[in-house]
């Protein structure tokens, strides 16, 4: 089985289904702000080992759950000696980390580039299956579009209130 998650996890998804029930990482490393935020919205505390040094930090969305987890400096040496059975980055540990990682035997996850909403959504998806909790990505994406179509009917709402606004002046404006 190929070391890269992403590189299995995303064709088994394509095809029809994974079932990581059994086959979760338990050891979860992050390696940097933008895997932290997976990693501490999506995993239960007793399985993630350790998170990157900026998970606390003010800008952290999840700097909350990132109370008393270990942190871990993206270097090779402080993440062997924790000896994580999956490692989940989007640039931490630099260019090499992947095969490095890889050729150590460890698993890597690597968070998906996204641009879009329906990538949002998507690497969501993607993310909570290669992490076990398929039921917890589903959750997710659907307050993220819950909360989505909130803000769209409220945009629109003042759209339409704006437009009768600019039409009564309008017209006031042509009786004076």
């Amino acid at each position: 089985m190929p070391r890269n998650v992403i590189g299995w996890v995303l064709p088994a998804i394509l095809a029809g289904g994974l079932a990581f029930a059994d086959d979760a990482p338990t050891r979860v490393v992050s390696l940097d702000y933008c895997a932290d935020q997976y990693v501490l919205r999506m995993l239960p505390r007793e399985r993630i080992l350790a998170v990157s040094p900026d998970a606390a930090k003010s800008f952290s969305y999840m700097q909350r759950a990132a109370i008393d987890v270990p942190v871990v400096r993206p270097s090779a040496e402080d993440v062997l000696v924790l000896n994580p059975d999956l490692v989940v980055r989007s640039y931490g540990g630099g260019p090499g980390a992947v095969e490095f990682f890889e050729r150590a035997g460890i698993a890597v996850l690597q968070v998906p580039f996204t641009d879009t909403l329906p990538a949002i959504r998507n690497a969501t998806l993607v993310m909570s299956e290669a992490l076990g909790v398929p039921a917890t990505g589903e959750q997710i994406v659907a307050d993220f579009d819950q909360r989505l179509e909130a803000v769209q009917t409220i945009g629109r709402t003042m759209r339409q209130q704006r437009d009768r606004t600019a039409t009564a002046l309008s017209q006031a404006g042509r009786r004076q």
